[in-house]
């Protein structure tokens, strides 16, 4: 479960909401329980759907858990039992109050921080954060600091800068190009300490890590979870407190006007999960990992997840290994800037629960 929020932050949100409340403005989504063509069941009543973006019915063929299209957004009438029911499974997963589900995960972290962050609040984030994050200040007015990766005294620095509005401590838990974690616990204490809101994008940590797949960022006050990564579909939500979650809800336009995620992928990550919740496949993924470190293949740097970097330097030496390792049956894509930052070009290998031992016993082969 998420912390409770700092004063501050806590009394914004409901101002917020209050006021919209006041105007009449507050959206809900209507669920929609099933549809044949242009017809519909919202909140038990048989209707006729014209409000749907679905201008041919292409979208609509078949039950929901067929179909290709949500039709609109979530507010319109894009919001389906199966999202439902989704939301559910991810808030008792995760131990979250509430969630709200987005197209991918660049959108997510878009929508999150720039709704969140505006003129005269600061946003400190980790250096290497995915750029996503980074991308979502260039939206808003808010001031973006950066500190040394995984600098827990580098981001305290900057957390003391003055501030007229709120703050918002924000890093990924595992980052994408390195593998490496980042010091969660320390930083959740330095964001309590300094009344800041602490923000954590669970990409490539959520289904990887933790006894069943739940990550490890449960006491961030907002995080980000994807579903095209360890849950093997497509989407993302932002799960946490009721009231956060409520404000995004609200007020991020990146979510507010985009159609809703199909009903039937919905329905294939609540499947998904409720596989990985039991425990085989992440225990399957954390022994891959730990027999593929304990090889130690020569320059290949990694363990704390799924993903094992082998940094090269040059692009064209990249380039190059990366080839040859596809010419023998591997397909290992080379990295390179701006991804990476210059001279840092490397292999970036990424192990599955699926991959046997044999498997990996031959990629370590042909890697040295």
């Amino acid at each position: 479960m998420s912390a409770e929020l700092p004063p501050d932050w806590s009394s914004r949100f409901r101002d917020a909401l209050s006021h919209t409340a006041s105007l009449h403005r507050t959206r809900r989504a209507r669920t929609v329980t099933s549809r044949d063509g242009v017809w519909c069941e919202v909140d038990g009543l048989r209707v006729l759907n014209f409000c749907s973006n679905d201008y041919l019915g292409l979208g609509a063929r078949g039950s929901s858990l067929s179909m290709d299209g949500a039709g609109s957004a979530h507010m319109v009438s894009g919001h389906f039992v199966e999202h439902d029911a989704l939301i559910a499974e991810l808030c008792d997963w995760l131990g979250a109050e509430d969630a709200l589900l987005c197209g991918n995960g660049f959108v997510g972290n878009l929508a999150a921080l720039s709704t969140l962050c505006g003129r005269g609040d600061l946003c400190v984030q980790d250096r290497l954060n995915h750029a996503s994050m980074l991308d979502a200040l260039r939206s808003s007015e808010a001031l973006l600091v950066r500190y040394p990766h995984n600098d827990v005294l580098g981001a305290a620095q900057q957390l003391l800068r003055e501030c007229a509005g709120l703050k918002v401590l924000a890093t990924d838990s595992v980052f994408s190009m390195d593998g490496d974690l980042a010091p969660l616990v320390e930083l959740r204490s330095l964001a309590s300490s300094q009344k800041a809101l602490f923000y954590v994008d669970e990409a490539h940590s959520v289904g990887v890590l933790g006894a069943h797949g739940e990550g490890v960022a449960g006491f961030a006050d907002l995080r980000l979870v994807t579903f095209g990564k360890a849950l093997g579909s497509y989407g993302a939500a932002l799960v946490g407190g009721r009231e956060v979650i409520e404000y995004i809800r609200q007020y991020a336009r990146p979510l507010l006007f985009t159609t809703a995620l199909p009903p039937s992928v919905a329905a294939h990550v609540t499947a998904n999960i409720r596989e990985i919740r039991r425990g085989e496949l992440t225990a399957k993924l954390a022994e891959n990992r730990a027999y593929f470190a304990g090889l130690n293949v020569p320059g290949v740097q990694g363990g704390e997840s799924a993903i094992f970097t082998r940094i090269v330097g040059d692009n064209a030496d990249a380039v190059q290994l990366s080839s040859q390792l596809l010419e023998k049956g591997f397909w290992i894509s080379a990295i390179r800037p701006p991804t990476v930052p210059e001279g840092s070009a490397r292999l970036r290998i990424t192990l599955s629960a699926a991959h046997t031992r044999d498997q990996i016993d031959a990629l370590a082969e042909a890697l040295q």
